[in-house]
């Protein structure tokens, strides 16, 4: 979370009361960092819960050259994958925190779409959704 940013909780009261106006709601949960699944699944089940967005899109992390040498080393050791927008998780690891975030959006009956993810990935999850840049 950035510097000065409100903390989740305050952000999700005013993504409730944006759609309370009767405005469309989206959401996005990224930068996703492994080892911090429990957090995620509880962020997602409250948005789901008390927002019910249009969409969420999810991101897992990834780094630019630039912003990769800011990093903690245990989390530099982890990005061994290359994406056309920087160093990323494995595959693997990011087909299993998707899974068990989507799994809590389909509770919800929320869509989900992903944020600059590979063709692969999408195909993996069996995705048809389009991501918040897309209307």
């Amino acid at each position: 979370m950035g510097e000065g940013a409100p903390p989740p909780a305050k952000r999700i009261h005013a993504a409730w009361r944006v759609k309370e106006a009767s405005y469309e709601v989206r959401v996005r949960v990224d930068p996703i960092i492994a080892g911090s699944e429990p957090a995620y699944i509880g962020l997602m089940e409250r948005i789901c819960a008390f927002i019910e967005p249009s969409l969420i899109t999810l991101g897992c992390l990834r780094a630019t050259p630039r912003t990769y040498r800011f990093l903690p080393e245990t989390i530099r050791t982890q990005l061994t994958e290359r994406t056309p927008w920087g160093r990323g998780y494995p595959l693997t690891t990011r087909l299993s925190l998707y899974d068990e975030l989507f799994t809590v959006a389909r509770d919800y009956n929320v869509p989900v779409a992903l944020c600059k993810e590979s063709a692969e990935v999408w195909r993996s999850l069996k995705l048809r959704s389009k991501c918040n840049c897309m209307p």
